[in-house]
């Protein structure tokens, strides 16, 4: 397995078919961004980053030598799973609090951010995509994580499928994860259909790869050992659902 790092990615190279991505894999602000002292608690939070998210990606990496692409910025310097034109791929406010770096964000520092961070890590996806629709089993599948609780409502599912294009291969994912002990939701917390996994869709159809996002509920592991568990399940049902080799 070689891995190659640098300020705005991660790669880490497999021989398998299964390409893993996580665009929310880090909650790292990069100088010469600075934060104010009231931003500094948001860094701990979801609006930062995806946890656990990462740590299912590595432990699946090791198990069946997969491909990877991790970012190594927060959603909050600019979000790798939004196009550039979305209002929210650069978020002033969040509940209510004003990011001090994101306020009033000059044309000059948006461009800096989409040609050091943004755009490498999708030039790095998009060249491990197409390398991986050579392989057997190909698959691209977005790796997330979302609140217990969202602005007061409990979210009951434990994982997530989203997808556009490939409801075939979401449902059999679904169902074996089903059968892996999780409660599982199609299209939800959010939908791919309504532009809701914009980079598994941009690289998966950009490089004729099935693609689909998983989401898994954060309150599924705190521990190493707990977020190893929950991938174990999962690497069991892509297998059972032939979306990887065994």
């Amino acid at each position: 397995m070689q891995a190659l790092i640098d300020d705005a990615v991660e790669i880490l190279e497999g021989r398998g078919g299964l390409l893993l991505s996580c665009e929310h894999a880090s909650n790292r602000i990069p100088d010469p961004v600075t934060l104010s002292e009231a931003d500094q608690p948001w860094l701990d939070t979801h609006w930062a980053w995806d946890p656990g998210a990462p740590t299912v990606l590595r432990h699946l990496v090791r198990r069946c030598d997969a491909t990877a692409v991790l970012a190594r910025f927060s959603r909050l310097l600019c979000d790798a799973n939004r196009s550039i034109d979305d209002p929210t791929w650069i978020v002033g406010n969040i509940e209510g609090h004003d990011l001090s770096f994101n306020r009033r964000v000059p044309a000059e520092e948006r461009r800096r951010r989409q040609d050091h961070y943004y755009a490498p890590y999708h030039s790095a996806l998009d060249v491990a995509a197409n390398l991986v629709a050579e392989r057997a089993t190909p698959l691209l599948l977005s790796i997330h994580s979302f609140t217990p609780v969202y602005l007061g409502q409990r979210r009951s599912m434990e994982l997530g499928i989203l997808f556009d294009d490939h409801e075939e291969l979401a449902e059999a994912f679904s169902s074996s994860l089903t059968e892996q002990g999780f409660s599982v939701a199609m299209n939800e917390p959010y939908s791919g259909r309504e532009g809701r996994m914009y980079s598994a869709t941009r690289h998966g159809s950009g490089n004729g790869l099935p693609y689909l996002e998983l989401e898994l509920r954060q309150d599924l592991g705190e521990t190493e050992a707990e977020w190893a568990r929950v991938a174990d399940r999962v690497l069991n049902a892509l297998r059972a659902a032939g979306l990887v080799a065994p």
